[in-house]
């Protein structure tokens, strides 16, 4: 995006360096975040446990104290006592609830669905609304279209849901980058080679994905991912035009669809004359992993 073209979030118009330092913040904060993700890898049962029913104290907390329809159906729920047992007796919300009842559920007052769905329908590449939020829009497995908004935090904790992809990299380096002035350093300097084309480290990632910034996947692989993504190759391609592509670039990390990349190992197997290039980690994310296709994919992996 050049400097001069102009984005807009919410009614206030702001210009691409405006955008771009957001991104960069929100990197920032990102990466800061990795070192104690990969930890919670280590962590014993109990520490999880405990760390599961502090959250759910704390969302069930949060659903009470700012969204008008969850306040009515759990009125007769005590956010300072529940636990995983109590799980199975609260009331279920489905994705035909949520869109339904969206003015209701949401918990910052100033979003609407006509405004949600206005944003995310202007979409072609990645942008903040209210400089905070990033909204996706997505019909999931059943075809039945949501709304989803994450805030600034949310957004980190949806990326840092891709753990398997940091694990392939030295947990130093992880570490070095959570430091403010290093990552900074860094994250600059990979955004400027980016945007001039230049070549980065084999250590990436390439990801199959939606082209349009609607999808969790094209947001998330222009805003966090950026300065690591080797490439992003639409899933709208012809299969032999990506499986060329990932030769060319050779990434040690691979992410994608399931559903694609179930494909590639017809392509990419011996004796194929595509096959030149293996990922150390390959990482399936939005479709559900079933079946011959989780099990074929499984074998990807090396």
């Amino acid at each position: 995006m050049e400097a001069q073209e102009a984005v807009t979030t919410n009614d206030t118009p702001i210009g691409a360096s405006g955008y771009e330092a957001l991104r960069r913040e929100h990197i920032l904060d990102f990466l800061a975040e990795i070192p104690e993700s990969i930890r919670h890898v280590r962590w014993p049962l109990e520490r999880i446990r405990e760390e599961r029913q502090r959250r759910l104290r704390s969302l069930i907390r949060v659903a009470k104290e700012k969204s008008e329809w969850h306040r009515e159906r759990l009125t007769n729920v005590d956010p300072d006592s529940i636990t995983e047992a109590d799980l199975g007796k609260l009331p279920v919300m489905t994705k035909a609830d949520l869109m339904a009842n969206y003015d209701e559920i949401i918990t910052d007052r100033r979003l609407t669905l006509e405004q949600l769905n206005a944003h995310v329908s202007s979409l072609k590449e990645d942008r903040y609304l209210l400089d905070n939020y990033h909204v996706i829009a997505s019909g999931g497995t059943s075809g039945f279209r949501g709304v989803f908004v994450n805030d600034w935090d949310e957004w980190i904790t949806t990326a840092l849901s891709f753990r398997p992809i940091f694990l392939s990299l030295n947990p130093l380096l992880w570490r070095l980058l959570s430091f403010r002035p290093i990552g900074k350093i860094v994250i600059n300097s990979r955004i400027r080679k980016k945007k001039a084309g230049k070549p980065q480290s084999k250590a990436q990632i390439a990801a199959v994905m939606a082209d349009i910034a609607s999808h969790g996947s094209s947001a998330m692989g222009q805003s966090l991912f950026y300065p690591f993504a080797a490439m992003a190759f639409p899933a709208t391609l012809p299969i032999r035009e990506i499986v060329d592509g990932l030769n060319s670039v050779q990434p040690e990390n691979l992410a994608g669809y399931p559903s694609m990349l179930y494909h590639f190992i017809e392509w990419r197997a011996p004796p194929s004359p595509h096959s030149r290039h293996r990922e150390k980690r390959v990482g399936p994310a939005s479709d559900q992993l079933v079946g011959h296709i989780g099990g074929r994919t499984h074998c990807m992996e090396l």
